[in-house]
């Protein structure tokens, strides 16, 4: 990904678009492949994440960041 810059260095939504047919095995490969090209975070990593998105900050207004994740495929 980085090497190229064909492809974002994050998943965001709507910045990549996959396809496949609704066959089982085909559907288990495109996750497999989106999964190598934008690992999940350790559970550690999306815990630690998801505390400071929670955690309400000194100042006037937060903006709190998320772990990314993956929709399923349907």
């Amino acid at each position: 990904i980085g090497r190229y810059g064909f492809l974002p260095e994050t998943l965001q939504p709507g910045t990549v678009t996959a396809r496949t047919t609704n066959v089982s095995r085909t559907r288990a490969t495109l996750r497999g492949v989106l999964t190598g090209l934008y690992p999940l975070p350790p559970p550690a990593v999306a815990a630690a994440s998801a505390a400071e998105a929670a955690a309400p900050s000194g100042g006037g207004s937060s903006v709190g960041s998320s772990a990314s994740t993956m929709a399923p495929l349907r």
